[in-house]
């Protein structure tokens, strides 16, 4: 009785956890294709190299991985470049949006970004066209240093990854059921206790007194990341961490470049930097969130770990310590 109490819990915290990979809306992630002409070919499949493509809408992320020659990658990077160039020089809003419609026609004629995804599409997402921003609440105030709101962003860098805020809640929620799990049957395995006998039925119980607290763990999670995120209409869309802090490696910034313009005007860093918006924690790490109601493209080389994002943002915020 108690093993099948245990296994079906695990089992639902589980398919909870793939649920929330999977399911609409607001975290599903949907894997796409990958482009077969180029792995059909007579190429050796170790000189590609993957690119993870990810198309974030308000309540979906759509993911096309795709493999690229030598010579594709550095054409690659080298609209990358071309891009940031750009936007440095650029020097009104609507200069900046030219030049996002303009990557995402070349980011299209490069063959990386979905074949189902209308461009039209692309361009809104990136440019926040497709949002009614006037009924989005924040906060007026910005501190001094790297901040902006209702902003364009573009960058490239190392130690950064998009999150969905759904999958975040599932994960904080059920992590502290699997850990009680994992704990007690340690504590069986150790000790040898048999199912069933009275040292069973004892542990069961205290197992169960100790998933009480973990109850409520569900809606304190969602206010204290309505806390975190300051308003509810900062949902729409996908977080960004940039760094993070692991108990054996300590800090790793993100390392590369950023580039916003929006109620904060324009602002642009290439160095390390780490997220100032908040710190989720996880495990034995600590992720540094600077970029929260991102809808865009994001494009993950997987062999360098950089990720170039370009799109627009409710929040970013950034400095070049880690000091939230």
């Amino acid at each position: 009785m108690r093993t099948c109490f245990i296994k079906n819990g695990l089992a639902v915290g589980i398919i909870l956890l793939l649920f929330g990979v999977a399911v609409q809306p607001a975290f599903a992630i949907n894997i796409k294709s990958s482009n077969d002409s180029i792995l059909n070919n007579e190429l050796d499949y170790n000189e590609l190299v993957e690119y993870i493509v990810q198309i974030v809408r308000t309540d979906e992320i759509i993911e096309n991985k795709v493999f690229l020659t030598e010579e594709e990658v550095n054409n690659l990077e080298s609209l990358f470049e071309k891009i940031r160039i750009d936007l440095d020089n650029s020097k009104s809003e609507k200069e900046t949006i030219q030049i996002y419609n303009d990557a995402a026609e070349s980011l299209k004629n490069f063959g990386i970004l979905p074949e189902d995804i209308s461009i039209d599409e692309i361009k809104q997402l990136i440019t926040g066209s497709n949002r009614d921003l006037n009924n989005i609440r924040f906060k007026n105030e910005m501190g001094d240093g790297f901040e902006n709101r209702l902003c364009f962003v573009a960058g490239k860098s190392t130690s950064t990854f998009l999150l969905g805020y759904s999958l975040l809640i599932t994960v904080l929620y059920w992590i502290p059921f699997l850990a009680v799990s994992s704990i007690f049957e340690f504590i069986r395995y150790i000790f040898h206790i048999s199912e069933d006998s009275i040292l069973d039925r004892i542990l069961t119980a205290f197992q169960l007194i100790f998933y009480l607290p973990f109850l409520p763990l569900w809606p304190l999670t969602i206010l204290s990341l309505l806390q975190l995120f300051d308003k509810i209409p900062e949902f729409l869309g996908g977080i960004i961490i940039l760094g993070v802090l692991g108990y054996s490696s300590g800090h790793v910034p993100a390392e590369g470049w950023i580039n916003t313009m929006g109620l904060n005007g324009k602002q642009n860093y290439i160095g390390n930097f780490y997220g100032q918006i908040g710190i989720i924690p996880f495990f034995l790490v600590h992720w540094y969130l600077g970029i929260t109601g991102f809808t865009g493209v994001n494009i993950l080389n997987t062999k360098t770990y950089e990720l170039f994002y370009l799109g627009f943002a409710l929040h970013v915020k950034i400095d070049s310590s880690p000091k939230v």
